[in-house]
């Protein structure tokens, strides 16, 4: 017997806002968030099983898988850093450099997927401030911002379109065209665009670059070292091994089991196969390494960068499987190669030799690492490069073309309706594949599976909130709220609540929960519901006031060391601006009156 609705609704807001705390509290991967919010739904009748795995078969939501594949062949050509090469070579000032930037990327992320493009240019945005003495804070947000801008100028651009129009339908809605969002998308780039070159760039900070902060401090290197058991500092105390061994290093701790020790007293006795760790420079911690102490690395052998050994950086992603767990569990070492000797967290001090500090979505990890090693962080989605990328892009020459032709073949195709973007896609990735410009293994190592969940279990949240008929409750509320204002002022209405909540969890959940809300205070006002759709659209995926809205917002936080603040100080205004200028499009758009 089914439960009755008053009770239904009540469950799903529960869930709701137990599943929202999660997401921002971060208290779990997002996908087994949403796993077990569609469990519960499920559980108590609120979903059929078919209904909670519906998103599974959806064409929309495998459109966006087919894209990433996609996406991650084209970041492997030559193709775009040529172009980009070519673009800004003449880019000498930070506001020409800037305002191209934008410009460019914003018009390359409304065709490519702005998670790799952004995770691609990190290190190019990088490198020109190092050369022209700016720092990265000064460029890592415009950056950001502009992939999510331009995002909006075709259903491509951003997975929350995609899931828009997956929702569109099966509530039996005619989906958008793939340029149904220009009109109003190219706008909201422009906009994006003006601002920050005019008004938005003054109120960035300007950090130091965190990487080069270790480099030119290299006292604040802390190495684990191994008493070897034939060391002539066993059996010594701390001061005599400092008078006569460590006498350019610092023992900063003793790292043993089964006695308390105190690293300031120098009566305490070392003893062997205790782990020291020691403070001092690069060039110190070397000599004693290479000299009689008897002394050894337990993980790094050579801690030396110029013997194929290179300081790199890579920034943890929200989705990442390293996220919440302590280097030690993440066994770092051995799935990725390299050994990570600090991490950098917003505005925090380097902190380093950390095996038992829990890792962050956002942090900047600094790994010793080689070549090879960087060639397996490169097929990872578990975090980014974003000081060096591997020297070698796999795919040149006519393959190169290739892979660009195909792609612009398809947008063509499907522009002028002579075939389906789904099945366009298949055909793409299939030519791909037969071009051996890709792999089964390397499509497996670059999907985000925890994306793709969260994204096909949405479709399922969805339909909950419409079959308890939440949806409802909400349109009449929105009348009651908004309603003296008309249509206008429930597009607003909307607008807000998608908006909000994408700046507190992910644009994909945002979109989810406000869809079926707009489409019932669509009806309850007599108005186009595509037009409510479109406004959810761009609402749940315009995020500029928050780190964790949005991925790429997210991969910029560490690296430009910014705070949370520098987000909301730049982006509220901003994102002020585009409510009026996308409920104003809108209206325009779809005939509404004011």
């Amino acid at each position: 017997m089914p439960l009755p609705e008053v009770i239904q609704q009540w469950i799903v807001a529960i869930v709701l806002l137990l599943l929202v705390a999660g997401l921002i509290r971060g208290i779990g991967r997002p996908s087994m968030l949403f796993f077990l919010a569609m469990l519960a739904l499920t559980s108590v009748g609120i979903l059929s099983p078919e209904e909670m795995i519906s998103g599974f078969a959806n064409s929309q939501i495998t459109t966006v898988v087919l894209l990433l594949v996609i996406g991650n062949v084209i970041n492997q050509t030559t193709i775009i850093p040529f172009v980009f090469d070519r673009l800004f070579s003449r880019s000498k000032t930070y506001k020409t450099f800037l305002s191209q930037l934008m410009l460019t990327v914003g018009s390359a992320s409304a065709f490519m997927n702005n998670t790799p493009l952004v995770a691609m240019l990190i290190p190019y945005v990088y490198n020109w401030g190092k050369r022209h003495n700016v720092s990265p804070s000064k460029l890592l947000i415009p950056l950001s911002y502009a992939t999510i801008a331009g995002g909006m100028i075709t259903v491509i651009g951003t997975s929350t379109n995609l899931i828009v129009i997956g929702l569109m339908a099966g509530d039996g809605l005619k989906p958008f065209s793939l340029f149904a969002f220009a009109p109003i998308g190219i706008p909201v780039m422009l906009l994006v665009w003006l601002y920050m070159v005019s008004i938005g760039n003054r109120t960035l900070p300007d950090n130091k670059d965190p990487l080069q902060v270790v480099k030119d401090d290299s006292k604040k290197f802390l190495v684990e070292v191994i008493i070897g058991g034939n060391s002539p500092l066993a059996g010594l105390t701390i001061g005599e091994a400092s008078e006569n061994f460590l006498r350019h290093v610092l023992v900063m701790d003793i790292l043993t089991k089964g006695r308390k020790v105190d690293a300031g007293v120098p009566s305490e006795k070392l003893f062997a196969n205790e782990h020291l760790l020691l403070k001092g420079s690069t060039e110190a911690i070397n000599g004693l390494l290479a000299g009689n102490a008897g002394l050894f690395i337990p993980q790094v052998k050579e801690y030396d960068m110029a013997k194929g050994l290179d300081l790199v950086e890579v920034v943890v992603s929200y989705n990442s499987s390293l996220a919440r767990k302590t280097i030690a569990e993440s066994r770092f070492r051995s799935v990725y190669g390299g050994a990570i000797v600090a991490i950098h967290r917003q505005d925090e001090d380097i902190i380093t030799s950390v095996d038992n500090t829990l890792i962050n979505p956002g942090d900047v990890l600094m790994v010793l690492a080689d070549e090879e090693a960087l060639k397996k962080y490169k097929e990872t989605t578990d975090f980014y490069v974003i000081s060096k990328a591997p020297s070698e892009r796999k795919i040149g020459g006519w393959k190169s073309w290739a892979v660009g032709g195909g792609f612009i073949s398809i947008l063509l195709l499907n522009s002028f309706g002579l075939a389906n973007l789904f099945v366009l896609c298949l055909w793409l990735s299939g030519f791909y594949y037969l071009l051996k410009v890709t792999s089964l293994r390397q499509i497996q190592r670059s999907l985000d599976m925890d994306l793709i969940v969260v994204l096909a279990l949405s479709i399922g949240l969805g339909k909950a909130i419409k079959n308890s008929g939440m949806a409802d409750v909400f349109g009449v509320s929105m009348n009651e709220w908004f309603g003296q204002f008309g249509v206008v002022g429930a597009l607003v209405g909307i607008y807000l609540l998608a908006n909000i909540l994408t700046q507190m969890i992910s644009n994909a959940a945002a979109a989810t929960i406000a869809y079926p809300i707009a489409i019932a205070t669509a009806h309850v006002f007599g108005a186009s519901p595509a037009a409510f759709a479109m406004t959810v659209a761009f609402a749940a995926s315009l995020d500029f006031s928050t780190p964790i809205g949005y991925q790429t917002n997210l991969m910029v936080y560490g690296p430009g060391g910014y705070k949370f603040t520098d987000y909301m100080r730049v982006g509220i205004p901003l994102n002020l601006g585009l409510l009026v200028l996308v409920v104003a499009m809108v209206c325009v758009l779809y005939g509404i009156g004011w």
